[in-house]
């Protein structure tokens, strides 16, 4: 997989891998599409084409998707439309992958 983004994917979430490939269902009041290994590439082969920066892992199930923001110094994960793929319209939905679904599970608020 880190082959095919050429980033260097964050830990927790290749920990979250090796435990489960892909995950669908409810979470707190979220619904949540995290991508199989094979989604994720096939994927990103078109995400990467639009923004490098940006790595597609999943979705709301609907327009959103979820994605590691490569921009900064550090990997943060953002949300933003499908459509338009526009990094302008990112909004960060945590400082990793482990703060982002504890917020959509209740454990931490919600980011504006």
């Amino acid at each position: 997989m880190e082959d095919a983004i050429e980033k260097h994917l964050p830990d927790d979430y290749l920990d979250f891998l090796t435990l489960s490939d892909g995950a669908h269902g409810e979470i707190g009041e979220q619904h949540l599409i995290l991508y199989s290994a094979e989604q994720f590439v096939f994927s990103n082969e078109t995400y990467k084409k639009l923004n490098k920066d940006l790595v597609v892992f999943g979705s709301d199930g609907g327009g959103e998707a979820y994605a590691f923001d490569y921009r900064g110094p550090l990997t943060q994960v953002v949300q933003l439309p499908f459509i338009p793929f526009d990094v302008s319209l990112a909004q960060v939905r945590g400082a990793s992958f482990f703060e982002f679904v504890s917020r959509l599970a209740g454990k931490l608020p919600l980011l504006p």
